[in-house]
């Protein structure tokens, strides 16, 4: 118990920050302790398991923070903002289709046909571990198809133009069929997506925003000057 309380208040954070650690890392290892403590009594090196009987913290209510959503003129504003950032196009592209962020990262040139103008949503990008991994929709109703409206059109096609400039010029060019991916062709990871969002906002001086369903907002209006 002293263990725990120890973890809880001053203990052995990886990122070396003040404080203890969270109840969801004190339980981890709280389980790891029982486990091999009861080997311990298995093999006859001890007579009973002290740890049985620590009660398991609490878990955090993750929902700790307050969800701001952003009004349209606001949005616009963001918009013009970041207008020359890295991961404009995917912003874009998220806001107006409502997409989540796995889905526009899944997105590939295969499902976007600018001779009908149809963009389709079928696979999904998540990030396991520290490998990139692509699937498929989780549910066939999942698979979208939308009109590839103008604005976007333009913007994927200017977007597809600097790609193949890119492959031209870097002899190391990663080659795959992701719409949105780095300069080097790599493709953009979901954790490197969230930061480089946040920091654009940052230097834009707009408050922390989440990407979750395209921020609730989809008005093709939003597109209009940008």
């Amino acid at each position: 118990m002293d263990f725990v309380t120890y973890l809880s208040q001053s203990g052995c954070r990886l990122d070396h920050k003040a404080g203890g650690q969270s109840p969801t890392s004190i339980r981890k290892t709280l389980s790891i302790l029982r486990v091999t403590l009861s080997y311990a009594v298995l093999h006859g090196d001890i007579a009973s398991n002290p740890a049985l009987s620590v009660p398991l913290p609490k878990r955090q209510n993750c929902r700790t923070f307050r969800e701001v959503f952003m009004t349209a003129s606001e949005t616009q504003e963001m918009l013009t903002a970041i207008r020359h950032e890295e991961i404009a196009p995917i912003v874009y592209t998220t806001l107006y289709y409502g997409l989540r962020k796995s889905e526009v990262l899944g997105l590939k040139w295969s499902a976007v046909d600018f001779q009908n103008n149809t963009i389709s949503i079928e696979f999904t990008v998540v990030k396991n571990k520290s490998i990139i991994e692509k699937a498929s929709t989780k549910i066939e109703s999942s698979c979208r198809k939308y009109e590839l409206i103008p604005e976007i059109k333009t913007l994927l096609q200017q977007l597809k133009i600097e790609q193949e400039t890119n492959r031209i010029n870097n002899p190391l060019y990663c080659q795959n069929d992701y719409v949105f991916k780095h300069a080097d062709g790599t493709p953009f990871r979901p954790d490197c997506l969230t930061r480089s969002f946040q920091r654009a906002l940052a230097r834009a001086g707009f408050p922390n925003t989440r990407i979750i369903h395209g921020f609730q907002v989809g008005q093709r209006e939003l597109l209009k000057n940008h």
